[in-house]
């Protein structure tokens, strides 16, 4: 979680807020149900919930998978 300055257009104007930003990990399979819990309890009406496909090193993979219990 790092905290940033946004503006953005909204509803015609500009906005300025401060603002929050997590970076959460999970795998392909939890993608949607991962998108769909934030979208649910996020406070905007249109929240910015990104996904970024990333290769990491292979001991992480294998710890993550079995986290999320893949294996």
């Amino acid at each position: 979680f790092f905290p940033i300055k946004s503006m953005y257009l909204w509803k015609g104007k500009i906005e300025e807020g401060s603002e929050v930003v997590s970076i959460l990990k999970t795998d392909k399979e939890r993608w949607k149900t991962a998108r769909a819990e934030i979208k649910k309890m996020h406070p905007y009406e249109t929240p910015c919930i990104l996904r970024i496909k990333a290769k990491a090193n292979e001991d992480y993979e294998d710890w993550i998978k079995s986290e999320l219990g893949c294996d």
